[in-house]
């Protein structure tokens, strides 16, 4: 049997910068190449510049994702220079850096996603209908809803960022906004909004608030800290690790308490052991039979 080769030009899930060579040979796919034929020049425009160039420059690579450019901009520059950011500087930059990757979500799953999937050559799909309804370019009924949500988010970072996309309100020691109570109850109101209109009814069809499912989560995540504790410090004995009503803690006894650099190494360890996926199962049994079980 001879060798088809496949090209797909662009693929048009990671909007378009990619594009994908496949051989095959019998049914099986025997060569694959990939290309990212995308260079913007970036790195070209930087060499020679003041690094604080990076600020305003960097930001204008993508029109989608300014602000992560921006914020490892600034971060570079800390790092290099050395500078200290106050705790709230931090959060205002992850709260950036957080309503420009939420906005994207909506926006590649209906733009650039989904309406592949309402093309013709599904028309035999079982749920072809159903998705031409939901996912439909424009006219679809939660393309519409899911496009218009995606616009809340960035209402956000441009209330503490001065303008979205392109901003350059992050730099080198913090942020250059101060925020008014005003402010960040605005703030929550449109993130408020778009979860009401968007995130709960049409992407996650239940609340975020689902306590049993956080109550879960959150057990499940005690465990996985007490597994990164115990493995990077062996010796330390593990007492108890309940959920609270918002988050959970763990008690720990050992002769030296942790340190913030302990924290920032038992984050990195309690990665890790997530990247693992590790199976976790969840059984109801009876005090005897737990007894038994663990004696």
């Amino acid at each position: 049997m001879s060798v088809k080769e496949l090209n797909i030009s662009p693929v048009g899930r990671v909007e378009g910068d990619l594009d994908v060579k496949v051989y095959i040979d019998d049914g099986k796919v025997t060569r694959a190449h990939t290309q990212a034929a995308m260079f913007r020049g970036f790195e070209k425009i930087m060499e020679g510049k003041d690094p604080q160039s990076g600020l305003i420059v960097t930001p204008r690579i993508c029109g989608i994702c300014g602000g992560s450019h921006l914020y490892c901009a600034s971060s570079a520059l800390d790092t290099a220079w050395g500078t200290k950011l106050t705790p709230n500087a931090l959060l205002l930059r992850a709260i950036g850096q957080a309503t420009e990757t939420i906005q994207s979500i909506p926006r590649w799953f209906y733009a650039i996603f989904a309406t592949d999937l309402a093309n013709k050559k599904y028309a035999n799909q079982p749920l072809y209908k159903e998705v031409v309804k939901r996912w439909s370019a424009y006219v679809g009924e939660t393309f519409q809803i899911g496009l218009t949500a995606s616009g809340l988010p960035v209402q956000v970072y441009a209330l503490f960022g001065g303008q979205w996309p392109h901003s350059s309100y992050m730099v080198p020691g913090g942020v250059m906004c101060a925020p008014t109570l005003k402010d960040i109850t605005r703030a929550h109101a449109i993130m408020t909004q778009f979860k009401n209109d968007w995130l709960e009814p049409v992407w996650l069809g239940c609340s975020i608030e689902n306590e049993p499912f956080i109550n879960t989560l959150r057990h499940d995540t005690a465990h996985v800290l007490a597994m990164a504790v115990q493995e990077l410090f062996p010796d330390t004995q593990v007492t108890i690790g309940p959920v609270i009503e918002n988050g959970f803690y763990y008690d720990f006894d050992r002769k030296e308490p942790f340190t913030e650099k302990d924290l920032g190494t038992i984050e990195k360890k309690m990665k890790e052991i997530v990247n693992r996926d590790e199976k976790t199962s969840f059984k109801v049994m009876s005090r005897e039979d737990a007894i038994k079980l663990f004696s």
